[in-house]
């Protein structure tokens, strides 16, 4: 046994995320605790503008740890198998461990499909210790820890389940374990984990099914850290449900007004539910007294027969009178709706459109309405049954799906290329009527305000400021930061050069509609490109996932009236057409 304590822990992050970042907290969670029992934990994040293979290279073989953790979620699943077959390659020896939702739900087909060593399952903090007892001190072995699933010998062992970790025992966490924290990152804060809704399109519940609390002395202590450690003044609260426990809310209100300076130095996000603020009306105004600018909504649907089908238990009329509290608060009120759901068919587009309208009206200016295509998700029930739902998944592993922005399903009444352009019309209908809306000057000067202190563009600012060049200059403000980093990079900048291991991006703020086969991608400002055949399956595969040469092969296959070598070559004039447009930029990852 030597003394060599070296861990690294590897955040596979979004991809879409272009400016500040979440803070990956789980990861974060884990390094903190190992590093209090006298391990040495490196967190890295794909999402660094240092991270590049070379640099992973240099910090193996500088540290050579015998454990290299990988997190991730489903969305980013192949760049974590490239990641572990990097990391054996390099470290033949190191024990590769997966963890997340996604190993949560499919970890003996994660071990079967890459070069990992083992899957944690569930929380990771009280694993991930045995572990590195087990790995590095030699002090006991693995088959005797709860909660993970392993390789020996040619076979995958299970061993059972475990409990999650109390809470409350778990270190605060340490934030100087965050590379570059104070200008990469959004301050991002966990209250809490779990969530007890079973919704059938959400792993939430299905993962974590009862929300189980931190202590707030201990959360209140690491928004102070970030506030005058890190000078972070906007704090993303990232519970899958904040408002679970409306005293506990109450409680974090008061916390927050005799501890921070709430709408001067101090605003939050957090996630809430429509029937809770709806039953409970006086938390709005505590909530915007502390500091609150943004609240989510999970509404998923204007059509109460696709609420009752995501087991939502919420009903139109609660969502509304949550809209409307947080509007007369000066709360953005941000709702999430699911296009292409459970039985869709012209009849819920039209119940869809109508809400939105009503949406719009009711919140009055203080209201986004973020539209994303059903994404089936591992563990879920419309994944695990989509027959139930009248739904067709088109694709199960996500290789064209751009963290839900393109669409994977149909159903018996509204085929793919139906359903995108149903969310092309819903993004005319609020981009119009959100122009129409006669919006106060002193609240355009509160949304602006916000803008500049917390950096959230409401949609209602962005409408009346931009008009009809928003999509373009949003395209260019995501084309731009993302080329500001340097892991980035223009196909024109590696033309003539071997670019075939560099997974493809594809801007996703482009409107999208479909005909007769063909898919045009719209950006404003007179830029748009039409697709069909071979170039339009290129495309819908230049979702960050597969490399070039990954795309070509999968392509190779669904194309045999084709040689290879016609499809690279027309794969590399689309890469041209897409860099002079500036709708696609490469990574290497």
């Amino acid at each position: 046994m030597d003394n060599n304590k070296n861990i690294i822990l590897i955040s596979v992050s979004f991809s879409h995320q272009v400016h500040s970042h979440f803070i990956p907290t789980g990861i974060l969670s884990i390094a903190t605790v190992l590093r209090s029992t006298g391990y040495l934990p490196k967190i890295i994040d794909t999402r660094s503008p240092f991270f590049e293979k070379a640099y992973l290279r240099d910090e193996l073989t500088k540290k050579r740890p015998k454990i290299v953790g990988i997190g991730f979620m489903t969305d980013n699943f192949f760049t974590a198998k490239r990641l572990a077959k990097f990391v054996k390659e390099t470290l033949p020896d190191t024990k590769i461990i997966l963890g997340g939702p996604h190993v949560t739900i499919l970890d003996e087909e994660s071990l079967r499909r890459t070069d990992a060593d083992i899957v944690v399952r569930g929380e990771g903090e009280d694993v991930m210790l045995e572990l590195a007892d087990a790995i590095i001190n030699g002090d006991g072995d693995v088959s005797n820890i709860a909660g993970i699933t392993f390789k020996e010998d040619g076979r995958i062992i299970r061993t059972p389940n475990r409990p999650p970790p109390d809470l409350a025992r778990l270190p605060q966490l340490d934030f100087s374990l965050i590379p570059n924290l104070k200008w990469q990152y959004a301050a991002t804060v966990a209250t809490g984990r779990g969530c007890p809704y079973k919704c059938t399109f959400c792993a939430a519940g299905c993962l974590a099914p009862t929300y189980r609390e931190r202590p707030l002395e201990m959360v209140i202590s690491e928004m102070e850290v970030l506030h005058k450690r890190y000078n972070k003044n906007f704090f993303q609260i990232v519970d899958d449900t904040f408002v679970a426990n409306p005293k506990r809310v109450r409680e974090f209100c008061k916390l927050a007004k005799e501890r921070f300076k709430p709408n001067e130095d101090f605003f939050w996000y957090a996630e809430g539910r429509a029937n809770i603020l709806a039953e409970n009306p006086d938390l709005i105004p505590l909530m915007g007294e502390a500091g609150a600018v943004r609240i989510q909504i999970g509404v998923e649907s204007g059509s109460e027969r696709q609420l009752k089908s995501y087991n939502k238990h919420i009903t139109r009329e609660q969502v509304l009178k949550a809209i409307e509290l947080l509007a007369r608060h000066k709360i953005q009120a941000v709702c999430s709706l699911i296009i292409g759901g459970p039985f869709e068919d012209e009849v819920i587009e039209k119940e869809q459109r109508d809400f939105i309208l009503e949406v719009i009206k009711r919140g009055n200016g203080f209201v986004d309405l973020i539209l994303s295509f059903l994404t089936p998700l591992p563990g879920t029930d419309i994944y695990n049954h989509p027959e139930k739902y009248d739904i067709k998944i088109l694709d199960k592993e996500l290789k064209t799906s751009d963290y839900f922005n393109y669409c994977i399903v149909e159903t018996s009444k509204m085929k793919r290329d139906d359903i995108i352009n149903e969310k092309a019309r819903h993004i005319k209908t609020i981009s119009d009527a959100v122009q129409n809306l006669d919006v106060k000057s002193e609240d355009l000067a509160i949304m602006e305000r916000h803008n500049k202190k917390c950096g959230i563009m409401i949609n209602t600012l962005s409408v009346k400021k931009y008009q009809t060049d928003r999509i373009y200059i949003m395209q260019r403000g995501i084309w731009e930061a993302k080329l500001s980093n340097k892991v980035y990079k223009r196909f024109s900048s590696l033309e003539g050069k071997d670019f075939g291991s560099y997974t493809i991006e594809r801007l996703s703020t482009s409107i999208l509609t479909a005909k007769d086969g063909a898919l045009t991608i719209t950006m404003g400002n007179d830029k748009e490109i039409t697709l069909s055949g071979l170039e339009r399956d290129l495309f819908e595969l230049m979702a960050g996932k597969l490399t070039f040469d990954e795309m070509v092969s999968e392509l190779a296959n669904t194309h045999k009236e084709l040689d290879v070598s016609e499809i690279r070559k027309r794969g590399i004039i689309l890469l041209k057409r897409l860099d002079e447009l500036q709708m696609a930029l490469l990574r290497e990852v």
